[in-house]
């Protein structure tokens, strides 16, 4: 079944919806993240996106095979696992993200991470970052992420399309009670501040 994803037409909706009805399939899928075949991965991984879109929870037993490809010494098998992270993180009440807080966020501070990201899954990654506060930590750890966020979004503002949602983010860090994000935000507004 691999062998037919290696391939750039690939009808991703259908996958996403076999997956949806089959356990075995998606399984199959999930599996597909760590092929060494780059176009099968990343057809496995935008499948399975989209079935986090309507069914997070459907991919939420398989948390700690994502957490593996976060660990991987390869850089899309992270973007891979990060992505995924962050598309079930909703439906996670083992507090999983809590015990890989630091590892998570060191990925999007990332630099060479981040460069080599996919134009579209930057724009997933913002999503993110940008809606920290819909997020279920307490205020005192939402300020911490936070901070992470701004030198995250800082390492790839130059090619962003969404510059203003960016900076209305960061100037509102201005008055965080973390003196650290406060900090980056000034910083990230000394660089950035009037690129609009």
């Amino acid at each position: 079944m691999l062998r037919d994803l290696n391939k750039k037409e690939v009808d991703l909706a259908c996958l996403a919806r076999r997956a949806s009805d089959s356990q075995e399939f998606l399984s199959e899928l999930v599996a597909g993240l760590s092929d060494r075949q780059e176009r099968v991965g990343y057809n496995c991984l935008k499948a399975l996106m989209l079935v986090a879109e309507e069914r997070p929870e459907l991919l939420h037993p398989h948390w700690d095979l994502f957490v593996d490809l976060l660990r991987s010494h390869s850089t899309y098998f992270k973007l891979r696992g990060a992505n995924l992270i962050a598309a079930v993180v909703g439906v996670d009440a083992d507090n999983g993200l809590e015990r890989i807080f630091d590892e998570y966020y060191e990925l999007l501070d990332g630099r060479s991470v981040i460069a080599t990201a996919h134009p579209e899954l930057r724009s997933r990654i913002t999503d993110r970052l940008l809606s920290i506060d819909q997020t279920h930590h307490p205020p005192d750890r939402k300020d911490l992420i936070k901070g992470r966020a701004v030198e995250a979004l800082g390492e790839y503002f130059q090619e962003s399309e969404n510059k203003v949602a960016i900076l209305e983010f960061v100037r509102g860090q201005l008055k965080s009670k973390s003196p650290r994000t406060r900090k980056k935000a000034k910083e990230f507004l000394e660089e950035w501040g009037d690129a609009t």
